[in-house]
């Protein structure tokens, strides 16, 4: 992966039960860089605030390789799916970081 500091690397992931692939950060990476980004749902999992990190997760389909996909530049493109959804399945790291802050 390229490396930058404070920077996070994308991954691309599927909920259980969907069939969707998408791109984004994982929780345990964001603690170690903006914990006040993450929380804890009443089901224990973690979720990702992020809009707070200038980002938006995107549709793997939608992803063209290129971190400012998943920069939210101008005004965001509507909100990022919902991130109480199930246990993430399929994570594959894209070899990809991108910068924060």
């Amino acid at each position: 992966m390229r490396n930058a500091p404070g920077a996070l690397p994308l991954y691309s992931f599927r909920y259980i039960g969907e069939d969707t692939s998408y791109v984004g950060v994982m929780a345990q990476d964001v603690l170690a860089v903006d914990p006040g980004a993450v929380s804890t749902g009443e089901d224990g999992f973690m979720r990702v605030d992020y809009a707070r990190l200038g980002l938006r997760m995107i549709k793997l389909a939608d992803w063209h390789g290129n971190v400012d996909d998943v920069r939210i530049r101008r005004a965001p493109m509507g909100p990022p799916p919902a991130s109480d959804r199930r246990l993430k399945t399929d994570v594959v790291a894209l070899g990809v970081r991108i910068a924060i802050g």
